[in-house]
């Protein structure tokens, strides 16, 4: 990664169109992402489908959803 001081670039006042198209143009060039594209697991992926199925939980208040959530946590606790 390349940090440049923003306000001054070869000696010239920083123009924000040059700061935004010198990323741009590297990948272009490099004709590919300057950074790794996240890629979920398969938790995630299963739970990305059950909420395109609409198999989620329902609560009827905030209140419900946090002891569902901590009901986990209890649990463990317990052994």
């Amino acid at each position: 990664m390349i940090i440049v001081d923003a306000s001054r670039v070869a000696g010239q006042p920083a123009r924000l169109h040059g700061i935004v198209r010198q990323p741009e143009t590297r990948m272009l060039d490099m004709k590919a992402l300057p950074f790794a594209p996240l890629v979920p697991n398969d938790d995630t992926i299963e739970a990305m489908r059950e909420a395109r199925r609409g198999d989620l939980p329902q609560f009827a208040n905030v209140e419900d959803l946090f002891n569902d959530l901590r009901a986990d946590d209890r649990a463990a606790g317990d052994q």
